[in-house]
Order: C-alpha cells, then sequence, then structure tokens
C-alpha cells in the first residue's frame, strides 16, 4: 500500500512538471549578448511586435546582371526586446523555399537599436529570389529548415510560433 502511495505522488509530480514545461513555451534565455542591451516601453509588448524591411537588394539574373543583389537585405523590428529575438529569412528561388542565410545559420540577431542584415545571396542563384519572407522569433525557437524542394510552402510553425512577419516579391 505504501509503495502504491509514493509511485502515484511520483507521477502526480511528473505530470505537474509536464503541464508546466508545457504552459511556460520557449522562455529560454541566450546568453550571448549583441551590446549594450536597450530596454524601454518599445521593447516590452511583443503583442504589438513589428517588422518591416529597410532594403531589399534588387534582383537579378543570369542575362541581367546586377551587383548590388549581392547587398544585405535590411530590416526593423518594434516592441521586442533584442535580444530575447531572431529573425527567421527565406528566399523563394526556382520553385523552392530555401533557408538564409545558411542551413547551419537559421537566423539573424538583432542589433540593440532594433536593426538586423541579412545575407541572402550565399549560394547558387540567390541573386535570382523572386519572394523574400522574414519573421520575428523567439530566441530559444529552432526555425524549420526549407532546402529548396520543389513548390513545398512555407510550414504553418513559423506562422504560428512568430509574431510577426513580412514578405516582399521581386521581379526584373
Amino acid at each position: 500500500m505504501k509503495g502504491r502511495i509514493e509511485a502515484r505522488k511520483f507521477f502526480s509530480t511528473l505530470i505537474i512538471i509536464v503541464l508546466v514545461i508545457m504552459t511556460t513555451g520557449c522562455t529560454e534565455k541566450k546568453t550571448e549578448t549583441t551590446g549594450t542591451e536597450v530596454i524601454s516601453d518599445l521593447f516590452n509588448d511583443p503583442w504589438n511586435a513589428t517588422i518591416e524591411f529597410t532594403y531589399v537588394p534588387p534582383i537579378s539574373s543570369e542575362y541581367n546582371p546586377n551587383p548590388q543583389s549581392y547587398n544585405y537585405l535590411r530590416g526593423r523590428v518594434s516592441h521586442v526586446n533584442p535580444a530575447d529575438w531572431r529573425v527567421a529569412v527565406y528566399i523563394y528561388v526556382n520553385f523552392g523555399w530555401r533557408t538564409k542565410p545558411y542551413l547551419d545559420n537559421t537566423t539573424t540577431i538583432i542589433l540593440p537599436n532594433g536593426t538586423w542584415a541579412c545575407d541572402i545571396t550565399t549560394g547558387g542563384i540567390d541573386y535570382a529570389a523572386t519572394e523574400i519572407a522574414a519573421f520575428l522569433i523567439q530566441s530559444c525557437y529552432y526555425p524549420p529548415l526549407m532546402e529548396g524542394k520543389y513548390n513545398v510552402p512555407l510550414p504553418y510553425n513559423l506562422y504560428k510560433f512568430s509574431v510577426a512577419h513580412v514578405n516582399t516579391t521581386r521581379s526584373l
């Protein structure tokens, strides 16, 4: 009888721990720093978070080269603490979405002033990307990898776990 009571207490405690972990969400703190932290009312309201592109490099092609196509994509976020958030960028090129800047470096750090920059031309024919999408995600969230598979859409989880997103279309 005593063993049953102890097992019941153990499983009750285990269930409570699992429920607490499941309901707290992504709250892990990263220890890396990007410089002086800027904390103000502007950076503590993720429900009103925004993300925008401030510079989109022009599209290029093999037959219409444009050296500016290799410039970084730039943007700005607001209403979040930059140290706790990242930007996940994807480009649509050759009928598939690709993670940027790299598959092993899937997010871009946000500077203390809320700005960010991402290299979207890291290989292949990236300069010819027709669509660009960026998602504002918590720094502890690992966005899905996209390797350019034919006509596979961006995953629903990107929209679910981001607090803001932006996209644009480019054409020659």
